[in-house]
């Protein structure tokens, strides 16, 4: 069977945000996926129209027409989006206003749907910051990462939200001045333990402060877990886009990846302690042996986790930017994945990963043109690549199912 299926087109859309604007959910009634952007208008880093959009797969198969979901505008790319789909089928939605100026404060709205995505309630406030992560757990309950109430430069929130109930917001001791974030749900006996991997902006005589894990299991008291130093080098630059995974194997698989837009690095880190600890950063892309950017297809961002329980392996895929094509823009993108044995040996690069040893050896290539995502429950049994085609200066939206242990087999996709 071939591991990606046919691609369908959502919506094309001008100027979609990638690192915040983009979310996937797997609605376990419908058997669908369910798609979030923002869209931004020709100029994201200058939107002060941004709207929020969806559209999901119903059941029997069938595509919705995409919907808006905002009443108001967000402003720029601050406020972030976030989806999530409940065992019973219910969605939800967070999203930020955004943040206009510096004496305007950022709200958190939530919009629902019981009905698979056909209907979708009126924006509500739920809180204040930027939303970061939303996730649910195997009861109904939601989970979400935000920073608020200004985004970028204050404090980590966690919230929660019973089946049915309202959100709370609880204060991560210590996280502040936290720029990016993403959660994970570790369900191990019964247990729900909650990991979120941040990045904080830091100081340049102390870069080892950029990366933290905090681990709780009651969503109140936040332990910050032990590792080996995330670096070097992929830490002492801005830093995008960091993703942890959480899989009920053993006594707990987390995986975490970052990516650094200075050095040109996708790095990861493997737990297999629920989030205890982490071994020694592992290489995914990495072109220049000091760690600086290439001359071609220079650097490696954006990456996405998956686990494939078939070959009990990890994946990642990332994108790739060439920066030295010129005044062209946007510039040349090629997405690619690598993938990492479970029975691999702690602190090694992973398979097919890009490494200066070797530059000049075929990788499982995704896409020769477009940003690629890879979204998948923790489990794998449902991924997806949402794709954006940046040519033109277009932002078309395309999506294609996945087959985790095919993907992870198969020479070249």
């Amino acid at each position: 069977a071939a591991a990606i299926t046919a691609p369908h087109e959502i919506q094309d859309a001008l100027g979609v945000l990638r690192e915040k604007g983009l979310g996937w959910a797997y609605n376990p009634r419908a058997q669908g996926p369910v798609i979030l952007w923002i869209d931004w208008g020709w100029r994201p880093d200058e939107g002060t129209d941004g709207q929020i959009w969806v559209a999901s797969r119903a059941a029997g198969g069938a595509w919705r027409d995409p919907q808006m979901l905002n009443t108001a505008p967000v402003i720029r790319n601050y406020g972030g989006a976030a989806v999530a789909a409940a065992p019973d089928g219910s969605l939800r939605v967070l999203y930020g206003s955004g943040e206009p100026d510096p004496g305007y404060i950022s709200k958190l709205y939530e919009v629902r749907s019981d009905d698979d995505g056909a209907t979708w309630s009126l924006p509500r406030e739920v809180g204040q910051g930027g939303i970061y992560a939303l996730r649910t757990d195997s009861r109904g309950g939601w989970h979400a990462v935000a920073v608020g109430p200004l985004p970028f430069s204050d404090q980590l929130l966690y919230g929660y939200a019973p089946p049915g109930g309202e959100w709370t917001w609880t204060p991560i001791s210590g996280a502040r001045s936290e720029y990016r974030a993403d959660l994970a749900l570790l369900e191990l006996g019964g247990r729900i333990v909650r990991l979120i991997l941040t990045v904080r902006a830091g100081t340049q005589d102390n870069p080892e402060i950029h990366l933290h894990i905090y681990r709780s299991e009651d969503g109140t008291s936040w332990d910050r877990a032990a590792q080996a130093p995330m670096g070097p080098g992929a830490i002492d630059n801005p830093t995008t886009r960091p993703q942890i995974l959480a899989v009920p194997r053993g006594d707990g698989l987390v995986a975490a990846a970052w990516s650094n837009y200075g050095s040109g690095m996708v790095v990861g880190s493997i737990s297999t302690d629920g989030g205890r600890s982490f071994g020694p950063s592992e290489v995914i892309a990495q072109h220049a042996a000091d760690r600086s950017i290439s001359p071609e297809w220079d650097y490696g961002i954006e990456p996405s986790l998956a686990y494939d329980p078939e070959s009990d392996s990890l994946l990642a895929s990332w994108n790739e930017v060439q920066t030295d094509a010129g005044e062209t823009f946007p510039w040349p993108i090629k997405s690619y994945l690598a993938r990492r044995p479970l029975d691999q040996a702690l602190g090694q690069p992973w398979l097919d990963a890009v490494t200066p040893d070797t530059l000049d050896q075929p990788r499982r290539l995704l896409d020769p043109q477009r940003r690629t995502y890879l979204y998948a429950l923790p489990d794998g049994s449902n991924a997806g690549l949402l794709i954006v085609d940046e040519r033109n200066y277009q932002s078309r939206l395309t999506y294609r199912e996945v087959r985790l242990p095919e993907l992870a087999t198969q020479a070249e996709s």
